[in-house]
């Protein structure tokens, strides 16, 4: 308790977000004035892989997103459908193609040595699976009617799916909310937990040095254990956190926009609904599907052991 009591207290001089850096500055408080003034579209989605290997791979894809006005949700969507990756050669590169069944968007084929989506060696079908959720959340959006904003979960700075997006949405004000994150003090404290002790209410924290992309920190309920950073562009963080307090009310809750809990859960693919799919598609593909398998499932067939 010392410790910890010791290193909430000690002042920083720099904060680190993840490749961004700015200074601290307890003047850069300001008190979040909630409105209702504008149809938010809260946005998320869920995949699943049915089918796992490293050459071949079938994805659930599932995405939502309900419309708020004025505290109650106006209008809901939601898509779904199957994502099958698999590599293909051309000429001296290989390259993963993505076949849709449920969706309608291009989605291109993504070389493996891609910078952008590479971890490691070189891009994975998971990766690629990511782009498509990225992609079929975002052409929810062009069903909604006279949404001025849209939140999703997660950063906006470092979102490498975006560059495979075809429309971009720049009139938007786009708000993306971390529900965690690794940002740090320069003292070696989390820096939502450093700003939640320093301030009291609800408040966003603005830092002085920004870029196309706004980050922030939320405190969005005056009773609420937890503080959040937030990403913002083509628009203010006073305003974002302004539309994001009138939907943080909730006891469940407290302090994190409810838009974004039901978007959650409406996405989510329960672990259920993935093993009633893959006995789907397997009886129907019989050992085929086992077959392609054999490349990556040494480490369930061990934990079967234990």
């Amino acid at each position: 308790q010392e410790v910890l009591h010791e290193h909430t207290l000690s002042f920083p001089s720099q904060c680190i977000v993840g490749s961004h850096c700015f200074a601290y500055d307890a003047a850069r408080f300001f008190p979040i004035v909630p409105t209702t003034s504008s149809r938010v579209a809260f946005v998320d989605g869920g995949l699943a892989e049915l089918v796992a290997a490293p050459h071949f791979s079938v994805f659930l894809i599932r995405a939502y997103a309900g419309v708020w006005d004025a505290g109650r949700c106006v209008s809901r969507v939601q898509k779904e459908g199957y994502a099958i990756i698999h590599v293909v050669r051309k000429e001296n590169n290989f390259f993963f193609a993505t076949e849709l069944l449920g969706f309608n968007i291009p989605i291109p084929e993504i070389a493996l040595d891609n910078p952008l989506l590479r971890v490691g060696e070189r891009v994975t079908p998971q990766a690629v699976a990511s782009v498509v959720r990225h992609c079929v959340e975002w052409s929810l959006i062009d069903t909604c009617q006279n949404v001025h904003c849209v939140v999703r979960d997660g950063a906006l700075d470092e979102c490498p799916e975006d560059f495979f997006r075809e429309k971009k949405h720049s009139k938007l004000l786009h708000v993306g909310v971390c529900k965690t994150t690794t940002a740090l003090t320069d003292t070696g404290v989390s820096v939502p937990l450093f700003l939640s002790r320093q301030k009291e209410g609800a408040w966003v924290y603005v830092p002085e040095e920004q870029g196309i992309v706004k980050i922030g920190f939320v405190h969005l309920h005056a009773k609420a254990d937890r503080a959040y950073r937030i990403d913002v562009t083509n628009g203010s963080l006073e305003d974002a956190a302004a539309l994001l307090a009138s939907q943080s009310n909730d006891a469940s809750f407290l302090g994190y926009p409810y838009g974004l809990v039901d978007a959650d859960c409406m996405a989510a693919v329960r672990e259920g609904e993935k093993k009633m799919l893959r006995q789907l598609f397997f009886a129907k593909c019989g050992n085929a599907l086992k077959n392609i398998e054999q490349a990556a499932d040494a480490h369930d067939l061990l934990n079967q052991l234990h």
